[in-house]
């Protein structure tokens, strides 16, 4: 998602500020298309198993199937604890933390170029770029947080789990950092 915005933004200003293309609406259009021609793609080119891919080697089949820790199992019905997980505190922690990241983001992204054109005066192109910056960092923060996690699990430090925690939490922390 970060690298999209990294391009659409940009991308999406310059496809309103043509207004011999049509203006904003082409944006739309264009966005649609390409979701559509995506569609449609994956359609043809994305196989339900690597048995049906065409493209897939037999040796890549073989080893891919090596990893398959379903085999024998396809016919055991598993039953969810859906109760259980309904009433567990930590899978509302994440609902509420996951809301509130999602509306934070959609907030800034929608209300920020409001705010950055009609109070700081600058102009429609510039705030495509600016708005991609927060696509850039993102995608090095992930990248970084990903090294980090490595280092942290290779030289055990910590394991896996609070691993994935810590990097959670340093990475809500780092966006409102950035936002201030």
């Amino acid at each position: 998602m970060a690298l999209a915005e990294v391009i659409c933004n940009p991308m999406s200003v310059w496809i309103c500020s043509a207004y011999k293309l049509g203006g904003w609406p082409l944006s739309f259009y264009t966005y649609s298309a390409f979701g559509s021609v995506t569609a449609i793609l994956w359609t043809f080119i994305i196989y339900e198993t690597p048995d049906e891919d065409p493209y897939i080697s037999s040796n890549e089949v073989e080893y891919l199937k090596s990893f398959d820790t379903t085999v024998g199992e396809k016919n055991k019905k598993i039953s969810v604890p859906w109760l259980s997980i309904l009433k567990s505190s930590a899978v509302w922690t994440v609902v509420i933390a996951f809301t509130s990241n999602v509306f934070g983001f959609f907030f800034i992204i929608t209300e920020a170029p409001i705010f950055i054109s009609e109070v700081l005066k600058f102009d429609v192109k510039t705030i495509g770029w600016l708005m991609s910056i927060l696509g850039i960092v993102e995608c090095l923060f992930a990248l970084l947080s990903g090294v980090c996690a490595d280092f942290i699990v290779r030289r055990e430090l910590l394991t896996i789990l609070p691993t994935r925690k810590l990097i959670a939490i340093c990475s809500k922390r780092s966006f409102l950092n950035f936002m201030k």
